[in-house]
């Protein structure tokens, strides 16, 4: 590219990024004299592209609105959003009645980005997987309610204020986390500045009928059936209310999603939600998106043991030489919603549900409770099964809600609060379905 016309692309990206800029401070940007910024301005002006002059001590040049859209210049990481939101958007269904136009919209963008920068989104575009089925919202299994806010609880779709956050946890508790001597690097980009992109724009399941029966244990519970371990997810401190970046930086996205296509070990420098540094070797798996979260999961060589990381607590990252071979059938979404299921906190709940899995997990997603079916020992004609579900949770309150919207037949085996709270909420709903005394909430008398 000829080196004035690189100036003048130039030029129109600062112009793009708003606001009025001054001649002197262009000249400065370009290195060149204001004579020549004003010569550069004419050249976008002869491309119909909208440039205002400003008059006054304050004064320079802006983009205005124009008539049709110039050519639009991106940087690496503007590319990488833009991408990203499409492929989120077609995911969640915000999108026109056909896709077409946010395919073609992609297609343009990677068609004219540099072939290094292709490369690496395509590591991410390959590796990624969203936690919520194509064309929906909510989190897998449909939607469910949500706990009010700030009860710690574990997320649903319209998430508390603190909900948890998957890092990793050692196996022994008191033990500290594997550590590797090798020096950290933060990927980024070569040295120098990167040649813009440019990019020229032309003109749930059916409510079941019935009453539910909630009911409480006569008799001691019986043993779930046993299950893989996996590492649960550590949720932070339940009282943290502090608002957080949960955006990863795009050299750390860029590094995991390279490591995962290409099946390489990764070594990370990792913060834990209590402030724990560390240092781990990581075997990815897979990237998964997550109620506005990113994650890795994969598992740690050191231990052999199934971690999960949140990509915005990364600090540094590097691939590693060798490689390694995922599991077969391995489902990275899976992984991080059972992590975030069985997050420690301060309650764990155990419920038997008579009902189908479809109408269980419509309340309680994947991300929420963990699901084991139980065997018919009745004798009786065959009817729906019967399952466990099991939940950590930091508070009880917004529960009762939850499971008087499932209205399924279920037994409430463990913490005792949590049927109290029950029966506080089933008085409560008798006495609204009660004719209201004269006066009650304004009704005249």
């Amino acid at each position: 590219m000829a080196r004035p016309l690189a100036r003048v692309l130039t030029l129109l990206e600062l112009l793009q990024s708003g606001g009025t800029r001054t001649v002197a401070e262009l000249a400065n940007r370009l290195g060149v004299d204001e004579r020549t910024v004003r010569r550069y301005v004419q050249h976008l002006l002869e491309l119909d592209v909208p440039v205002e002059s400003v008059r006054g001590r304050y004064g320079g040049y802006r983009l205005a609105s124009g008539f049709r859209m110039p050519p639009l210049m991106l940087s690496d990481d503007e590319a990488l959003a833009v991408l990203l939101g499409l492929v989120a958007g077609r995911r969640t269904g915000l999108t026109t009645s056909t896709d077409v136009a946010s395919e073609t919209a992609a297609a343009k963008i990677r068609r004219v980005l540099p072939e290094r920068l292709g490369r690496r989104l395509d590591a991410v575009l390959d590796s990624l997987a969203f936690t919520s089925p194509e064309g929906t919202s909510g989190s897998r299994g449909g939607p469910a309610p949500s706990p009010p806010l700030g009860t710690g609880a574990p997320q649903a779709p319209a998430a508390p204020s603190n909900p948890p956050s998957p890092t990793t946890r050692s196996a022994p508790t008191d033990s500290p986390p594997p550590t590797s001597s090798a020096a950290l690097t933060t990927p980024g980009t070569p040295t120098g500045s990167a040649a813009p992109t440019t990019l020229s724009t032309p003109t749930g399941p059916p409510a079941p009928t019935g009453p539910a029966a909630l009911t409480t244990p006569s008799t001691p519970t019986e043993p779930a059936a046993p299950t893989r371990s996996t590492a649960p997810a550590d949720p932070g401190p339940p009282t943290d209310t502090t608002p957080r970046s949960v955006a990863p930086r795009s050299a750390i996205l860029l590094c995991v999603a390279d490591a995962v296509r290409h099946q390489r070990p990764l070594s990370i420098r990792y913060t834990s939600a209590d402030g724990r540094r560390s240092e781990r070797t990581l075997h990815p798996y897979g990237l998964v998106a997550h109620s506005g979260k990113w994650y890795v999961t994969g598992t740690d060589p050191v231990i052999d043991e199934d971690r999960t990381f949140r990509l915005d607590r990364i600090a540094d990252a590097r691939t590693l030489p060798g490689s390694f071979v995922p599991p077969v059938g391995f489902d990275p979404a899976e992984r991080v919603l059972a992590g975030l299921a069985t997050a420690p906190h301060r309650h764990q709940v155990s419920l038997r549900i008579q009902g189908t899995a479809e109408q269980i997990r419509a309340h309680l997603p994947t991300h929420l409770a963990t699901l084991s079916e139980l065997p018919d020992r009745s004798g009786r004609a065959p009817q729906l099964p019967c399952f466990r579900a099991e939940l950590r949770v930091q508070d009880l309150d917004w529960l009762p809600a939850v499971l008087a919207c499932l209205d399924r037949p279920l037994v409430i085996e463990r913490p005792p609060e949590l049927r109290d709270l029950v029966s506080a909420l089933a008085d409560r709903l008798a006495r609204t379905a009660q004719p209201p005394p004269p006066g009650y909430l304004g009704r005249p008398a």
